[in-house]
């Protein structure tokens, strides 16, 4: 049987250049379609992971037997870094800070709502039962809707709720493996995506910001600042900050972007190219479909990827209204009523 480290640590054939000294890929296992996440020791002072993989004894195993073969223990960790709250990227981060008794760092909103003392088991029922309003906002049938929950707080008891011990803003520099790194917020994957740049050398580390293969889904998310969501709540415009976000990034100068899943990225600037023009085709194909009379966001759905609604219902929710909300910005498409508590859409 090979070790649990042969295939987390080895190197992945299309990536833009080798990783530089004393940066190590941790390539760990998920249940997901995504597959591995790409985690980074960055060895120093103080000696750092970034991101941390799901809560699973697989993960966890892979991990230490990796750091074991760098010359490390779970132990000797000094710092923990997050790039954002997706449960693939800090699921063990609990289980690590506490057994190497080091801080965390995060976005700093985070430090609220995974505030033990302000309780995030009420914080996290209040956003499940809000995301679950959003889909049959969106026309997404109620016993659908109703029955992602469960699905929902099993995957999420794949992640954890960190005490966020040194809390992160834009322009802030942390300390890590002996390098200085300045914290970019780059919201739209999620709302607490964080970019690690380190001027001196062009090396960033964009956890999902960035991928070399896809343009990573604008999940649908609550405003971090509102702990219990409820019906009143507007949801973030997800697309249009990453939108944002990477015309910033393809003007920030990096010339290394390591990221969360699958190979490093090279200087972004044409890649993000890329990735607009996606976004711009994905919005007129579902600008074509509307008309004048009112379309939900499941019906869009259903018109985009048949079957595929039914199975990833918050994926293809958080997909379609990211576009329309495009369209919407632009004056091709409006929210109009479509039955009592559900929104369509319609032309322009």
């Amino acid at each position: 049987m090979p070790k649990h480290s042969e295939r987390a640590l080895a190197s992945i054939p299309d990536d833009a250049a080798p990783l530089p000294d004393g940066i190590h890929r941790i390539a760990l296992p998920t249940p997901f379609a995504v597959g591995r996440i790409n985690t980074y020791l960055i060895e120093g002072d103080p000696l750092t992971l970034v991101d941390c993989g799901v809560n699973t004894g697989v993960a966890l195993d892979t991990l230490e037997a990796s750091l074991g073969e760098l010359g490390h223990r779970i132990e000797d960790l000094e710092l923990i870094l997050l790039t954002h709250e997706h449960l693939d990227h800090l699921g063990l981060a609990e289980v690590l800070a506490r057994r190497a008794d080091c801080p965390v760092a995060a976005f700093a909103p985070l430090q609220g709502l995974f505030d033990p003392d302000t309780g995030p088991a009420a914080a996290l029922t209040a956003r499940l039962a809000w995301a679950t309003a959003q889909l049959e906002r969106g026309g997404y049938p109620s016993m659908l809707a109703v029955a992602t929950q469960s699905s929902m707080a099993l995957a999420l008891s794949l992640g954890s709720r960190p005490q966020i011990d040194l809390p992160l803003v834009e322009g802030d520099v942390v300390r890590a493996g002996s390098r200085d790194w300045e914290v970019l917020h780059r919201p739209g994957h999620s709302l607490s995506d964080l970019v690690f740049a380190e001027r001196a050398t062009g090396v960033a580390i964009a956890g999902d910001h960035i991928l070399s293969s896809m343009s990573p889904n604008p999940t649908l998310s609550a405003p971090h600042e509102v702990r219990q969501p409820d019906a009143r709540t507007e949801r973030a415009r997800s697309l249009l900050l990453y939108l944002e976000s990477i015309r910033k990034t393809a003007v920030d100068g990096h010339q290394l972007m390591l990221t969360g899943h699958g190979p490093s990225v090279g200087a972004p600037a044409a890649l993000i190219e890329e990735r607009l023009a996606f976004h711009d085709r994905r919005a007129e194909k579902i600008g074509a479909m509307l008309s004048g009379e009112p379309q939900t966001v499941y019906d869009l759905a259903c018109r985009m990827w048949k079957n595929v609604p039914i199975v990833q219902p918050h994926l293809t929710h958080s997909e379609v209204i990211g576009h329309l909300d495009l369209l919407v910005e632009r004056g091709q498409a409006a929210e109009v009523p479509a039955g009592e508590g559900v929104v369509g859409f319609v032309s322009g």
